[in-house]
């Protein structure tokens, strides 16, 4: 399977997550290439536990288990090596950000927490029942037009 640019990139930067997080997303990723996702979802999924491992630092995935981690982590983005707290912009921006990152750890959670039953059998952790906020933008839809 040849790989693109992208992902062969991201892929490298494996390298740089704690051991015990890089096999973990190794085998993540190997499962999830076989679902025959895309490989834009799959660079976006790498990248954002990549970001999670940098985050909690040499932590393993398998000790976070509170909502307050997952929200501390969605609610912080790296700026020049540093982690910051998102600013909550008026327009609600942050939001998609937010319900996007949140929906991505809960593809790998459920994985994580789940990958030795068969998959109908998966639960999504409760840590991870967190609500996604609602946009504060109008929609450039009509009720109509829905």
């Amino acid at each position: 399977m040849k790989l693109s640019a992208k992902l062969s990139t991201t892929l490298k930067k494996l390298e740089s997550v704690s051991a015990a997080n890089q096999v973990i997303l190794e085998n993540f990723y190997e499962y999830y290439r076989s679902k025959n996702s895309s490989e834009r979802h799959i660079i976006s999924l790498l990248t954002l536990l990549i970001s999670l491992d940098k985050f909690y630092g040499p932590e393993p995935f398998t000790s976070i288990n509170t909502k307050e981690q997952v929200l501390t982590f969605l609610n912080h983005r790296q700026v020049n090596g540093k982690w910051i707290e998102r600013e909550h912009d008026v327009e609600g921006r942050y939001i998609t950000s937010f319900n996007y990152y949140l929906g991505l750890l809960s593809v790998f959670f459920r994985w994580l927490l789940n990958r030795d039953k068969p998959e109908d059998e998966w639960k999504t952790p409760a840590f991870l029942k967190i609500r996604n906020k609602k946009p504060l933008r109008d929609s450039p839809y009509g009720i109509n037009d829905l």
